[in-house]
């Protein structure tokens, strides 16, 4: 088995990925506010977002370094004007202290979330808003 990739896409993967000595690292480009619209947010909760039974959003971002889920946290608060903090994750591998780095949109966000989001969501992703 093996990943299929199409050159149309290469223009985001030099956006999101910087070459370093072992190969590339995932990034969170400076220019992110304007790549994340309504429609990018709905499509990333669908991918990698859970919802969380006390009343928000968990939007998975471990492979990223603890700046960027910062960066990231600042512009969802900024642009969209969400409530959010960041959830410390250790990884699940015995004796392994790796920290994962997650942001969690507070309940409080979620109506506008919703109504920021819902129309480009699938119906069988609706479970993540908590319908």
């Amino acid at each position: 088995m093996y990943t299929k990739s199409l050159t149309s896409l290469y223009p985001y993967f030099k956006i999101f990925y910087e070459k370093n000595e072992s190969g590339y690292t995932k990034v969170i480009p400076k220019c992110i506010s304007e790549l994340l619209t309504p429609q990018a947010l709905a499509y990333w909760i669908c991918d990698d977002g859970m919802y969380v039974k006390r009343g928000g959003i968990t939007l998975c971002t471990d492979s990223y370094t603890e700046s960027d889920v910062l960066f990231l946290k600042s512009v969802l608060e900024t642009k969209f004007n969400f409530h959010c903090s960041i959830h410390y994750k250790k990884s699940r591998q015995p004796g392994s202290t790796i920290i994962y780095y997650r942001i969690y949109i507070f309940g409080k966000s979620l109506a506008h979330l919703r109504s920021l989001v819902e129309q480009y969501m699938h119906s069988s992703m609706m479970y993540k808003l908590s319908y």
